[in-house]
């Protein structure tokens, strides 16, 4: 990172994911504990956060991965010209 100002944005993005993601981290670790649910809920819920929270950080990471919207695109492109 030789300049500073042309990667702020970029950092602003990572940092604001990373943030968003803890807080959801923490809304869901006090509603799992204020409801008394096992540790297995626990372990699900928090995998599935780090799954999306790894995605996302690979997503911002290297820029040239697949998106998703691809994916969902082709599927419902094709049921409409099947339907239509």
């Amino acid at each position: 990172m030789s300049n500073g100002a042309a990667n702020t944005g970029e950092e602003v993005t990572g940092l604001f994911t990373a943030v968003l993601f803890s807080l959801i981290a923490v809304y869901e670790w006090r509603f799992l504990r204020k409801r008394g649910r096992k540790p297995k809920t626990y372990v699900k819920v928090f995998a599935v956060l780090l799954v999306c929270f790894t995605y996302n950080f690979l997503l911002e990471w290297f820029r040239r991965l697949p998106s998703p919207n691809l994916l969902i695109e082709w599927i419902f492109g094709s049921l409409v010209r099947v339907f239509v």
